[in-house]
């Protein structure tokens, strides 16, 4: 459903390496061209010589070059000089919040500018937040529907639901399951309708759908497919109906964020598909195991219902079975 925000403050990248520059380049540049000046008064006009026109162009250059190396080191932007006063960009902090911090931004920054996103049935916008510090993105979904019967690509749903409030369900899940897979997500109200605020994921580098067209090949087959068993896990966990490869987003470190969750947590005590029990991390499986009830209420209980609480334990109880009866599959 989305994409990353471009990588910010290029600017700054490019003044810390001219400041580079001009320790070295520079001096010795505008060292050269200037002492050149005395060669005017020997010119022999020899072939090997400079010419008097040469010998003024150097002297100009060097004495750029002593200008640019002073004001660079004086701390004066490269925009002053030609006049636009525009410093450099502040240094990224949305890269260095907690996940505490991300939620504490997301629900207290001011919205500076939303856009619709081209992708997607539910009509998320994307946002860009500001509190005066730190700048950064977010999709935003208020999208909140019942039907008694909804007739889809997949077939015909009894008592279907589409609603922001499973982003909320499904990212404080995997916080309990300690799985660093589901965006920072809060709740929050947006143009007088409550919705569900999710980081936006930074450096994506493409989707599921993207790299299998393109057929790229993670560098760390390993740990990619570790990834996937997981994701596929908590599908089975959550019956996610709508994992599409566009909610599969890759970032630059090949990290997998699963995304996206609004038509989730339906309400069967079976499986949606066990042959997606591949294999799981033992730490992942001791998390599934303590999930109990009283815990769920307590944690997800403001935006899931009891007919949606409970079918998560009898999930759980199917999937844990399955992994203590094939034991080669935990690693």
């Amino acid at each position: 459903m989305h994409r990353s925000a471009p990588r910010p403050h290029a600017a700054t990248r490019v003044w810390t390496a001219m400041r580079s520059l001009t320790t070295t380049v520079f001096p010795l540049w505008a060292s050269m061209a200037l002492r050149a000046r005395g060669a005017r008064q020997k010119d022999t006009r020899t072939s090997r010589g400079p010419g008097k026109g040469d010998v003024k162009g150097n002297r100009a250059l060097g004495w750029l070059a002593l200008l640019l190396t002073f004001a660079l080191h004086a701390g004066l932007p490269p925009a002053t000089l030609a006049g636009q006063g525009v410093a450099p960009a502040a240094p990224d902090t949305a890269r260095t919040l907690s996940r505490a911090e991300q939620e504490l931004f997301l629900e207290r920054a001011k919205i500076v500018r939303t856009r619709e996103m081209g992708k997607g049935v539910t009509r998320t916008l994307r946002a860009t937040l500001t509190d005066g510090t730190t700048t950064h993105d977010a999709s935003i979904q208020v999208v909140d529907e019942r039907h008694d019967v909804f007739q889809s690509k997949r077939g015909t749903e009894i008592g279907f639901r589409d609603t922001w409030r499973y982003n909320l369900a499904a990212y404080h899940l995997s916080l309990m399951l300690d799985l660093d897979m589901v965006p920072t997500t809060v709740e929050r109200k947006h143009a007088g309708k409550d919705a569900s605020f999710t980081w936006w994921v930074d450096d994506v580098l493409m989707d599921e759908g993207e790299r299998l067209k393109k057929k790229v090949q993670a560098p760390d087959r390993e740990a990619w497919n570790r990834q996937l068993w997981t994701l596929r896990i908590f599908d089975q966990l959550i019956e996610n109906t709508d994992r599409n490869l566009g909610n599969m987003l890759i970032d630059a470190r090949w990290k997998v964020w699963m995304i996206d969750h609004t038509r989730a947590f339906r309400r069967s005590e079976k499986l949606r598909n066990d042959k997606n029990l591949e294999r799981c991390d033992k730490a992942f499986l001791k998390a599934l195991k303590a999930l109990d009830a009283a815990t769920l209420e307590k944690r997800l209980g403001r935006w899931l219902g009891k007919d949606e609480l409970e079918p998560i334990l009898d999930r759980r109880d199917l999937i844990t079975a399955f992994f203590d009866a094939a034991a080669s599959r935990v690693y």
